[in-house]
């Protein structure tokens, strides 16, 4: 429809142009014809442009005023060769031209360009892009968060794999429905005796050379839900195995069980009941002693040692680092260690270790390398030093003159470890007083363990 009301497309009869606009407005979803200029001569608009509102006031205006800046390049290009001002070669079937104006911006069309035969002038049939272009910001906005989430998994894959190869921590993943090794750290591939790549595809019961691989995957199973550790033995059978397991334990395609195994070598053959001698030592000395690994963590203890650090969850203490028990911390341990690499033993090194309510005790210890590389225990016996100050635990009725009189002669510390010696021993003697020598009540009621108790009675001499 032009300007005047009357039909730009003529000569052809009144039916022949109404059926002209019906199959432009089924075949193109908008129909622009403009003449060699640019200006505006009539406009079918189809009903997938409907949203725009009418766009008669195109009419004798330049198409250019409701284009983009580089949709105008692209405009002039096809009314210079329309006009014969390019080279000779046909008009475009396809060229996207964006149309803006005050009411909608960046409006995309595709349109194919026509000369018309009968008049000086020419046809836009164009094709709206918008439904083509938001399916393209779709697919280019899930490309870009494919690509991040792929940057993002490679990166913890990465951080994992570097974990993996430099923890001390020897700990395997397991399928809970085949048990077959999903993923293990170096540590506990040399456990197993190779390298992660040598149990690739393999079971954790097969790389320990278990009979029956389905009895032990049961056995891993209930360990995870009770949360009790399971104990085997290595291919060698140098060293026992304890396995403690967590995680899924369902047939989930991404369920794991995350198995941690902690070896304890395998003492050497004792004769002549040295063994049972030695056990003994361990068990009743009141000396402290500790066992750990090459790095320093805790792997064994005796009830001195409980005592020594007045813990109140001995099964806590197992798998830390000595360094949590020294009041120096990482300086006292790297100093023994340290001085391990140059000898396998280390007669007397002073220092102080710090109980669980914060309090330090002077100490001197005694240290020793048991076995070789990395897979060699370390042995710690820990002798508290006397302080300076008689304890007065012969006479648990000294006044408190005596105290006073101590002050500018030796420090705070050392008159209230004398005093807290006097103090423990009048406990001790009032518990078994009131229990009529009941050791276990006794420990009871002054909140011992049956162990710690023991040790302070072997301490003041008590048994």
């Amino acid at each position: 429809m032009c300007a005047d009301g009357s039909n730009y497309i003529e000569p052809i009869k009144i039916e022949e142009i109404e059926q002209l606009k019906a199959v432009l407005e089924i075949s193109a979803d908008i129909s622009i014809f403009l003449n060699g200029k640019g200006d505006v001569l009539s406009i079918v608009q189809g009903p997938s442009m409907s949203d725009l509102g009418s766009l008669n006031h195109w009419l004798d205006q330049n198409i250019r005023d409701f284009l983009t800046e580089e949709s105008i390049t692209k405009l002039e290009g096809q009314l210079a060769i329309f006009n014969g001002e390019a080279s000779e070669k046909p008009m475009s079937d396809r060229v996207e031209l964006n149309h803006s104006e005050k009411n909608w911006d960046n409006i995309p069309v595709r349109y194919s360009f026509r000369p018309l035969q009968h008049k000086d002038g020419l046809v836009m049939v164009g094709r709206d892009m918008r439904s083509i272009h938001q399916a393209q910001q779709r697919l280019i906005a899930a490309q870009k968060s494919w690509e991040t989430e792929t940057r993002r998994t490679r990166s913890v894959a990465k951080r994992f794999r570097t974990a993996l190869d430099n923890t001390s921590e020897a700990f395997a993943f397991v399928d809970p429905s085949s048990g077959q090794i999903q993923d293990l750290s170096n540590a506990a591939a040399k456990i197993l005796g190779g390298k992660p790549a040598d149990f690739s595809g393999k079971t954790l019961a097969s790389a320990l050379g278990l009979p029956r691989p389905k009895v032990f995957l049961t056995e891993l199973g209930r360990a995870a839900a009770s949360g009790q550790p399971i104990e085997t033995e290595t291919n060698s059978g140098s060293a026992t195995l304890k396995i403690s397991v967590t995680g899924s334990t369902g047939p989930s395609r991404d369920g794991f069980l995350l198995c941690r195994l902690g070896q304890t070598a395998t003492a050497a053959p004792l004769q002549n009941g040295a063994l049972t001698s030695a056990l003994d030592i361990f068990s009743h000395t009141t000396d402290a002693i500790v066992f750990s690994d090459a790095s320093g963590k805790v792997v064994n203890f005796n009830a001195g040692f409980e005592a020594l650090i007045e813990t109140v969850d001995p099964e806590a203490i197992k798998g830390m680092s000595l360094e949590a028990f020294f009041s120096r911390g990482t300086v006292d341990l790297k100093l023994i260690l340290d001085a391990l690499n140059d000898s396998s033993t280390l007669r007397s090194y002073a220092t102080e270790v710090e109980t669980e309510f914060g309090s330090r005790i002077p100490v001197d210890i005694s240290v020793c390398r048991l076995g070789e590389g990395d897979n060699s225990n370390i042995g710690i016996i820990l002798r508290e030093v006397a302080p300076e100050v008689s304890s007065d635990a012969e006479n648990p009725t000294a006044s408190a003159e005596k105290y006073r009189d101590l002050l500018g002669h030796s420090s705070l510390k050392d008159i209230v470890r004398g005093a807290t010696d006097v103090i423990e021993r009048i406990c001790l003697e009032a518990a078994l007083e009131m229990t009529k020598n009941n050791r276990l009540a006794a420990a009871e009621m002054l909140g011992l363990s049956r162990q710690s108790f023991y040790v302070k009675l072997r301490k003041f001499d008590l048994l």
